[in-house]
């Protein structure tokens, strides 16, 4: 297999909706297709994934959109490494302090 490329599935993450959360809760909607109401609730909790397993190519058209309409964007591996991290510091009675 040498020369082959991976392509690793990648998350959106919004950290920050910035001074327009109304803007960013369009470009979400339009991006996942939920309705606006789901959309500017889903940006109310942020942080937040709004949208999981895409391509690289696709993440990083998809950041560019927020990041234009003021969000505070991440673009990371998909995987369930910290989160099951998180669940596990929970069940013990720990936090990442």
């Amino acid at each position: 297999m040498t020369g082959e490329t991976t392509v690793q599935a990648k998350d959106v993450v919004v950290r920050d909706a910035g001074k327009d959360p109304a803007a960013v809760a369009e470009v979400v909607r339009a991006m996942t297709g939920i309705t606006a109401a789901e959309a500017k609730q889903l940006i109310a909790t942020t942080p937040c994934t709004v949208r999981a397993r895409v391509s690289p190519a696709l993440a990083e058209a998809l950041r560019g959109k927020l990041v234009a309409v003021g969000a505070s964007v991440e673009v990371r591996g998909h995987g369930a490494t910290e989160e099951l991290f998180d669940v596990v510091l929970q069940a013990i009675g720990a936090s990442r302090a």
